[in-house]
């Protein structure tokens, strides 16, 4: 009776192999217009547009990854307060290449449109029919 043995690989070491080969392989021109417009650091203002409100005018910070899976934008964004940067969260938005922008609809209450405008992003969150915030960011 012959005996085989199996190797056990663990799946997170074949990720951590393969995947760079894979990613750079599937790089979509969709993926290269996203990381070419909007991956990076971008700093600017997200200023309240509903006055008498618990919003505040913010200074704020965006890390936007690279296109991830079909139209995933991760986005991680974070305000400045006293100097020190604090975290916001994670936003996940999907790229609209009909109108080349980013989206971020997953509440049922609030909309995130961000748009890249020369050297800028220009942004805004509506929340129901309001619009809420505009956001300006820069590198």
């Amino acid at each position: 009776m012959k005996v085989t043995r199996k190797i056990l690989i663990p799946l997170t070491l074949l990720h951590a192999y393969f995947l760079p080969f894979v990613s750079s392989a599937q790089l979509t021109g969709e993926a290269k217009i996203v990381d070419s417009l909007f991956s990076g650091i971008w700093k600017g203002f997200s200023l309240c547009q509903q006055k008498n409100t618990a919003c505040n005018d913010e200074q704020v910070v965006y890390y936007i990854s690279p296109m991830v899976g079909k139209h995933l934008v991760p986005v991680r964004a974070s305000k400045i307060v006293s100097g020190r940067e604090i975290n916001m969260g994670d936003i996940e938005f999907r790229f609209d290449p009909d109108k080349v922008e980013l989206v971020s609809d997953s509440s049922k209450v609030t909309l995130w449109k961000l748009k890249r405008s020369e050297n800028k992003i220009q942004g805004a969150l509506y929340v129901g029919d309001s619009l809420y915030r505009i956001v300006t960011l820069s590198r």
